[in-house]
């Protein structure tokens, strides 16, 4: 099961995410992904896809928070998949924009990272603070065999597919 909802992190102070879990229980599930860790909204922020096609997360002054970048790309629609992935669609069905492209600290089942480019997880500091913690790791999609380093150069595996170095945030 998969939802969308808000994490309320400090009084009148929301966090939008996808939450995830087997069962609809509070406390099984889990945040998996956020549309603006640190930066959260106030009551009255509106969630909206546009005419355009732009998924936009904005405060009730109209200052925009998070946006997908997909305006007069051919988004018809939004959906928010089984297996969490949030997807913004064209008229034929193709995933436009997805989720899935941008992990913020969590890899789901089934998530296929694109070759070819940069991908960083990085935790959250504390549960109840919502901002970026201090380990971070990036991998590197690409179609070449590679090894992957841990702090300080110690190897940490080599694979035909990806690269991923863990790294203390600044």
């Amino acid at each position: 099961m998969s939802c969308l909802s808000s994490n309320n992190i400090t009084p009148n102070a929301f966090t939008l995410a996808l939450r995830m879990g087997l069962r609809r229980s509070e406390s099984q599930l889990r945040w998996v992904w956020e549309f603006n860790r640190g930066k959260p909204v106030r009551e009255n922020a509106t969630f909206a896809l546009g005419t355009n096609g732009n998924l936009v997360l904005t405060e009730a002054d109209g200052s925009i928070v998070w946006q997908s970048n997909t305006t007069k790309k051919g988004v018809v629609g939004f959906d928010l998949l089984p297996n969490g992935n949030m997807v913004l669609y064209d008229s034929k069905g193709h995933f436009v924009w997805q989720s899935f492209d941008y992990p913020t600290d969590t890899l789901l089942v089934d998530q296929a990272l694109r070759a070819g480019g940069v991908h960083k997880l990085t935790s959250r500091k504390s549960e109840k603070e919502n901002v970026n913690g201090a380990l971070s790791w990036s991998l590197e999609v690409c179609h070449c065999t590679t090894k992957a380093t841990i702090l300080h150069g110690l190897p940490l595996f080599t694979s035909h597919l990806l690269i991923g170095v863990f790294k203390k945030a600044l």
